[in-house]
This record gives structure tokens, sequence and C-alpha cells, in this order.
């Protein structure tokens, strides 16, 4: 009888772990610079990644998608490695505008794969700062916030940075101060 592994499950993250992750590297995508709107597990959770916010960092909805359960590197050479080459039927390259060899051209992409790591290491660092922990869980991680009427942590997250996206920016500046109760007054009530 082959015995089977329990399936992880995912742990729902709360409020302050989504805005965490989706205000680090600025707001934006850590892989393409774009607005960030979802957490993407650098090493994915289907491949035993972490489900935990040293493993997570902000990203566009299309470069969380087409990564999928690829690591970084694998995802940026999959989606870059053709070089502009195409292969004919006899596996010679047609089309091919770029007149360095295979191996600079190579060479280029595992520089972009480095940076895209090291980019990746900065990101993890700033999400996992103790300073910036502290801001946010003392911001956002009241009861209030989390019984919040919409639907979704996500669609929570989404709202609270369109309300507070000055005093997100004015805190971001100030290096994350201490806080002694949460700077927002609550929505509905006085």
């Amino acid at each position: 009888m082959i015995k089977r592994r329990p399936q992880r499950r995912r742990r729902s993250f709360k409020l302050w772990e989504w805005l965490i992750v989706l205000e680090a590297n600025g707001g934006n995508c850590v892989y393409c610079e774009r607005p960030s709107k979802t957490m993407d597990h650098v090493i994915p959770f289907a491949r035993g990644g972490a489900d935990s916010l040293s493993n997570l960092v902000p990203a566009c909805e299309s470069c969380n998608t087409s990564k999928n359960e690829k690591t970084p590197p694998a995802w940026w050479i999959s989606t870059f490695l053709p070089f502009g080459y195409s292969f004919g039927g006899n596996a010679t390259p047609q089309g091919n505008e770029d007149s360095r060899s295979l191996r600079d051209r190579y060479l280029t992409l595992h520089e972009e794969v480095l940076y895209i790591l090291d980019q990746l290491d900065v990101v993890a660092s700033e999400i996992t700062n103790p300073r910036r922990t502290a801001w946010f869980q003392k911001a956002f991680g009241s009861t209030y916030f989390n019984a919040y009427p919409p639907p979704t942590v996500r669609t929570r997250a989404a709202i609270c940075r369109r309300l507070y996206a000055d005093e997100l920016s004015t805190a971001r500046e100030a290096e994350w101060p201490q806080l002694k109760a949460s700077p927002f007054r609550l929505i509905g009530r006085k």
C-alpha cells in the first residue's frame, strides 16, 4: 500500500501581513516594478517553500501567474532563454537579430538572474525588519481591521493601501517609527 503524504494547507495571512509584503519594494512587484497586487512565494509553496513572511515578496498578477510553481531562476531563464532564437525543423537558428554568441547571451542572462536573487534578498530583509514588522502589527493588527467587512483579506489590504497611502509613505520615510497605538481613525467609528 502506498502511503500518501498529508497535503499541506496554506495558512491565512492577517491584514498586517498582507500589507507588510505588498508595501515592500516601494509597493512594487519585485520582478518587474509594476504596482504589487499579490504576494508571491519565492520558493513555491507547492515545491516545499515556507508559508511565512520570510518566503514572500510583493508581485504583480502577471509575474505571479507566469512564475507559478517555478523558482525565480528557473522562471527567469524559461522566460528569457530563447535569446531571440527560434529553431527551424533542422535545428538551425532562424531570425536571430542578436549578433552576440550564445555564451555571451547566457552570461547576460546569468547576471540578470543574480541581480533578481540579490533584489529578492533585499526585499526579504525589508519585509522581516523587526522595526517595520512592529509598525505594521501595531498599525493594522487590531481586531477592528481584521473584522472589516469586505470579503477577503486581500481586498481589505487593497482598501487600506488606497485609504492610507499618505500615512504609509510618511511612515516609510520616517523609517517606521515606534507606535503606541494605531494612528488610523477607525472607519465607521467616532
